[in-house]
């Protein structure tokens, strides 16, 4: 397992602690952050493949895209939170920072939630 192996020259352009902690398999050719499985993918290719459900299958694909996102972030929350030992709380604020750090433009989480550092 290598550790942010191919991440290497973003590192010297900015500090960012979810790509400096992603692992690479060079056997499997996985990515995981903290034993988590993540896959990259541009967006023009889920853009594409929502087009082509939604001219099959019409309105029933916003269904299945959204248990597919419910399933992911739900399996991802969990493992997370086991492996972080966070609360509730904690566990939203870590997602929300974690979405936004790995280019996602997704809102932070609101002022009452605390402010932690990520580990």
């Amino acid at each position: 397992m290598v550790q942010g192996k191919f991440l290497q020259g973003a590192r010297e352009t900015m500090a960012n602690p979810i790509l400096e902690a992603l692992e690479f398999d060079e056997e499997s050719g996985g990515i995981s952050f903290k034993g988590v499985g993540y896959l990259l993918i541009r967006p023009e290719t889920l853009v594409e493949f929502q087009k082509a459900l939604e001219e099959r299958l019409g309105e029933e694909t916003q269904q299945l895209l959204y248990r597919g996102g419910f399933a992911g972030g739900h399996r991802s929350t969990e493992q997370h939170r086991e492996s972080l030992e966070y609360g509730d709380v904690e566990i939203v604020q870590f997602m929300m920072n974690m979405g936004g750090q790995i280019g996602l433009n997704a809102p932070r989480a609101p002022a009452f939630f605390p402010q932690k550092p990520m580990r």
